[in-house]
């Protein structure tokens, strides 16, 4: 979704996964994190962001007009990480840091997209389902779609 908007409208995308993995599944150090992304953001006058790290919100949640959340269900966020990482083993195409997909790291790994989707999901559910209505987010345009077809509706919708 972030590429197809960044495509249609100009602006310049990131994504976030991009700047938290290393080489090798390693984590960037939160340091240079923050200030690859304090860089990026600042020397950009629109962009848009894939991904909600929150070590990273203080610099752009302040900065955001819109957000869009993709709330789908866990079963079909699973089957479409699952869809994703077996083309991506399938392909070997070089991902977040250069790093490679492998049934491996995809099944076995603590960091892989599978744990992080079963151990997550619920807590960040509730996280953005509460910044909706917090004060300090009042200046924030949340789109919530809940399935694909509320994706592809907001799309045509958006011309």
């Amino acid at each position: 979704l972030a590429q197809h908007l960044s495509k249609k409208l100009s602006i310049p995308h990131f994504e976030l996964d991009h700047l938290y993995w290393l080489p090798g599944w390693k984590k960037r150090p939160l340091e240079e994190r923050i200030e690859i992304a304090t860089k990026k953001l600042s020397t950009t006058p629109q962009w848009i962001v894939c991904g909600n790290h929150s070590h990273l919100k203080n610099i752009i949640w302040k900065e955001v007009d819109t957000a869009i959340w993709l709330d789908y269900s866990i079963w079909r966020c699973f089957f479409r990480a699952m869809k994703r990482a077996i083309h991506l083993i399938y392909t070997k195409k070089e991902i977040c840091g250069g790093n490679k997909e492998s049934i491996s790291h995809l099944l076995f790994s603590r960091k892989s997209i599978l744990q992080y989707l079963f151990k997550k999901h619920k807590i960040l559910h509730h996280r953005y389902t509460r910044m909706m209505i917090a004060p300090e987010y009042n200046h924030v345009r949340f789109i919530h779609l809940k399935s694909p077809q509320d994706t592809k509706n907001f799309l045509q919708a958006d011309r």
